[in-house]
């Protein structure tokens, strides 16, 4: 296993998040974490790149204790692109990219550094941004040089918080078909996301979060329509096409503002 945690807790200010979590992940798999909002999806992504840390529980990377790593070696195996990342000093795409290669340099750059990073963003189509200072980027143009970002550490897992949040219908389909190449290179992808249907379609795995505890864990099928009527609270149809499925939302079972699709 590329990754197993065991018993994971975690708490803000004395209140719990994240309750008793354990799964295995193994190489190369692509991993997505559904659930509510404020289920712990990005507390648990934190966790797993060590910028938060469990009060209690075990995190093996490559089967060593994420305890005996330190933030460098940490960066060697795992990338992290947040849900949103606020730029306050302009700074070119290139430079941007370039900072994903901190924690294989030692003292500057080298001509390697450059060369990964001028063809990352070349097999990204960002090659003609690179000099752009990223806060001109749309949205669809900035995610995919965080991306970019994290794919010049050479992780070995990839973790991303809502990738294609507040993306249009192309842009989402670019990065999460990036994202599946990304994956025939053998490098483990676990995203969390929202849509329920983009998780149908790319994911190999998925972990239902429900008020901090695992709901289920395992294939796609336990998307099921038992299983998110009682994760999500809303009555939902699903139909096949062309061998995929498709979930389609009907009614609300409940008041909660939070349940969503």
């Amino acid at each position: 296993m590329i990754l197993e945690v065991q018993g994971l807790k975690f708490a803000y200010n004395s209140i719990p998040i994240l309750k008793d979590i354990s799964f295995t992940i193994k190489k190369g798999e692509f991993v997505g974490i559904v659930g509510p909002n404020g289920s712990g999806k990005s507390t648990l992504l934190r966790n797993l790149d060590g910028i938060l840390k469990p009060h209690s529980g075990t995190i093996l990377v490559e089967n060593i204790n994420q305890k005996e790593l330190n933030s460098r070696e940490i960066a060697q195996i795992i990338g992290y692109v947040p849900q949103r990342e606020a730029n306050l000093f302009p700074t070119t795409v290139f430079e941007t990219v370039l900072m994903g290669r901190k924690p294989h340099i030692t003292w500057i750059e080298s001509k390697k550094d450059k060369q990964i990073v001028a063809e990352t963003l070349e097999r990204l189509e960002l090659g003609e941004f690179a000099l752009r200072d990223i806060n001109e980027l749309s949205g669809g143009e900035r995610q995919k040089v965080y991306i970019a970002r994290a794919l010049v550490q050479k992780p070995k897992i990839l973790l991303l918080d809502e990738p294609t949040a507040n993306l249009d219908l192309k842009h989402q389909i670019e990065v999460l078909d990036l994202l599946l190449e990304t994956k025939k290179e053998e490098v483990t992808i676990i995203i969390a996301i929202h849509d329920l249907n983009l998780a149908l379609k790319y994911c190999d795995k998925l972990i239902i979060l429900d008020k901090g505890h695992i709901f289920e864990c395992g294939g796609i099928e336990i998307l099921s329509k038992e299983n998110i009527e009682a994760v999500y609270g809303v009555k939902v149809s699903i139909i096949k096409n062309n061998e995929r499925f498709f979930i389609i939302p009907e009614e609300s079972l409940g008041n909660d503002s939070n349940l969503k699709i």
